[in-house]
């Protein structure tokens, strides 16, 4: 994911979960965020 705009870095993460969490609902899979996250959690 890149921020082109204005968005913070909890609104980032946010889009994470969200998109982890649809994916696990939808799929069964869960995703498992490959960069190291530094002061945030998903």
């Amino acid at each position: 994911m890149t921020n082109r705009g204005t968005a913070t870095a909890a609104d980032v993460m946010l889009l994470a979960r969200m998109v982890r969490d649809g994916v696990r609902d939808v799929f069964g899979i869960t995703l498992e965020p490959e960069p190291i996250l530094i002061g945030c959690r998903l």
